[in-house]
């Protein structure tokens, strides 16, 4: 985080600049502190002068609306939704939906504040409608955003695809994320790589094109229970068996789980199967994270599909996260 010593387009230096998809929340917290000691600085800042209306919001409206918004007067952003607008303005998936940024009749500004710094800290500009007469309250964004949030569970239901929506939607994330390199493991196995947050119509488009994602949301729920209670996740469950319907087909995917279930105490103990029932065990008393039971299933599985031997299914720290190999079917 610094000072910016380069124009933007158009002439415009903005104050500060950081980079959102290698930044850390600390440093956005401290950036935040920074702002706000640069904006207290300036005292009490005359009205913009703006109408309701649409307007082109770039860099430089984005730092003057900013500046105008108050301590106390909104939430504490969060880096995570910043993260989120600034992928959607950047993959130009942003529309101009009637969703406003909301000024009072003082000139504050209570809603907007997570799309203007995406807007700020990328560079790319937005196009939304803008609200400036909204009447001056105390604690006025206590009553903003109150009602059921659009997810894409929600987003899946409306669009037809009910019944397991939840659990389609949770598959495709982590398919994302696995795509995308976010999972990584390391000392204290640990994710280094903030998974990107898809949005609603993403969630419903990856869906549309790729029904394996229902097949499996449907075959997990109504055929391994037992497995979902096994591993300690149902979206993972859910994922390894797209995973596996991906590579193989039903009968391969059947035949992992069904061992998974029936196996305990009746293998080998260097037995993909058996060394996967043990890592799941121990996760159960001291539990990895989702990737990390993940990235252990799918170690025992990659063992179990090649025939070969395996102590334990633990992945360790490793850099690359493993993926699902394909076999030639038997």
């Amino acid at each position: 985080m610094n000072t910016n010593e380069e124009p933007s387009s158009g002439g415009f230096v903005p104050r500060f600049v950081l980079d959102i998809e290698t930044a850390t929340g600390q440093q956005f917290a401290d950036l935040l502190a920074q702002f706000e000691a640069y904006r207290e600085s300036l005292g009490t800042l005359p009205l913009l002068g703006l109408k309701n209306g649409w307007y082109d919001i770039d860099q430089q409206l984005s730092e003057q609306f900013l500046l105008r918004n108050a301590k106390g007067a909104n939430r504490r952003p969060s880096f995570s939704a910043v993260c989120y607008y600034g992928q959607e303005f950047k993959d130009g998936r942003w529309q101009p939906t009637g969703e406003p940024i909301i000024f009072t009749t003082e000139g504050i500004l209570v809603d907007g504040q997570h799309r203007l710094w995406a807007c700020y800290l990328t560079g790319v500009p937005f196009k939304t409608y803008i609200v400036t007469d909204t009447p001056a309250q105390e604690y006025l964004f206590a009553f903003i955003d109150n009602g059921r949030g659009r997810s894409p569970a929600v987003a899946l239901e409306t669009a037809g695809f009910d019944g397991q929506s939840g659990l389609i939607a949770s598959i495709a994330k982590i398919h994302n994320n696995v795509l995308s390199g976010a999972y990584i493991l390391y000392k204290g196995k640990k994710r280094i790589r903030r998974p990107l947050k898809m949005s609603p119509i993403q969630i419903l488009e990856a869906v549309k094109k790729n029904s394996l994602y229902r097949t499996a949301a449907r075959l997990t729920v109504g055929e391994y229970s037992e497995a979902i209670e096994l591993i300690g996740h149902k979206d993972v469950t859910g994922y390894v068996s797209y995973a596996i319907l991906a590579i193989a087909n039903e009968e391969v995917l059947d035949e992992f789980m069904s061992a998974l279930i029936d196996a305990n105490g009746t293998l080998e103990h260097d037995h993909p199967i058996a060394a996967l029932r043990k890592f799941l065990d121990v996760d159960k008393r001291k539990p990895n994270g989702k990737h990390v039971v993940l990235a252990a299933v799918t170690k025992a599985y990659n063992a179990w599909r090649a025939g070969e031997k395996l102590k334990k299914a633990d992945p360790g720290h490793q850099e690359e996260f493993p993926e699902f190999h394909e076999f030639g079917l038997k």
